[in-house]
């Protein structure tokens, strides 16, 4: 694949990642824009509080797809892992940072679920784990599935030793774009813990 090529469907993958379900879906719905109404979030929780069950259904799954989409199709090329975490990377940055939605989008969690399984299924159920367990811990979903976002980079370079330093720089990478999203619910719980 040329540079040209690669470009151009990275552009691709960030067009598809502001493609945010939770917005459309609101937009059908009644005309409300989900990032004005109950957290501000376009994503499942919040269209799921808004919407009900089926809306939180439909805005996972159609985020979720967006990420697994452009890392499948990324990997479908066999141009190696590090074109396919540029792609995850892009389509993250298009969910976090539509620049049709004036560059406020989602957190991003949705998307990276359905991206990190694409990318390599070990490392989706190794942070599910993870997660899952510390779900006990916490008794909230949105810390333990930081932690679980937060392994990505330490799983990719486990698991792809010998592929250079790119591939985790970019993993670590998509894991920073997501914990910014969250800067706000980990200020929160880092609050909560000191008090």
């Amino acid at each position: 694949m040329t540079i040209w090529g690669a470009g151009a469907f990275m552009l691709l993958s960030y067009g598809l990642g502001g493609l945010l379900a939770g917005y459309w879906i609101g937009m059908l719905k009644d005309g409300r824009d989900l990032r004005t109404v109950g957290s501000g979030n376009p994503g499942a929780r919040n269209a799921g509080r808004i919407y009900g069950r089926a809306a939180f259904l439909w805005t996972f799954a159609g985020d979720a797809a967006k990420g697994a989409l452009a890392v499948g199709c990324a990997k479908s090329m066999d141009a190696g892992p590090v074109f396919a975490l540029a792609v995850f990377l892009a389509v993250v940055l298009g969910h976090v940072f539509p620049a049709l939605l004036a560059f406020r989008g989602g957190k991003g969690m949705s998307v990276f679920c359905g991206g990190a399984l694409l990318f390599d299924w070990t490392v989706w159920l190794a942070m599910i784990g993870v997660a899952g367990i510390l779900l006990l811990v916490f008794r909230a979903w949105t810390p333990a599935g930081l932690c679980g976002v937060g392994l990505f980079p330490v799983l990719v370079l486990y698991t792809h030793q010998g592929q250079g330093a790119v591939v985790p720089l970019l993993a670590l990478a998509i894991t920073a774009v997501i914990g910014y999203a969250h800067r706000g619910n980990i200020k929160q719980v880092w609050t909560q813990q000191r008090s």
